[in-house]
């Protein structure tokens, strides 16, 4: 993996948090997180706005939001931890 690679993922996270509606999730999240008994929520994240930025492989974007003090690396279906 080249720096260039990484430094075109760091630019995008970076526009991608400075999107309002990235902000707006984010609030949702924490919100739906606060009422439900599961360990995280998430949301999907749209990428066409920073799609330039991408490597082509990446079509696709998740955002999660953990509870705090969750220690069970299982806790999520996807986890090989």
């Amino acid at each position: 993996m080249s720096a260039d690679y990484l430094q075109n993922l760091n630019d995008a996270v970076e526009q991608i948090v400075r999107q309002k509606t990235f902000s707006e999730i984010i609030h949702g999240l924490k919100e739906e997180l606060s009422h439900s008994e599961d360990p995280f929520v998430w949301s999907v994240i749209d990428l066409r706005p920073v799609n330039g930025s991408l490597p082509e492989k990446i079509k696709t974007g998740w955002v999660f939001a953990l509870k705090m003090g969750i220690r069970d690396g299982q806790a999520h279906w996807n986890c090989s931890m």
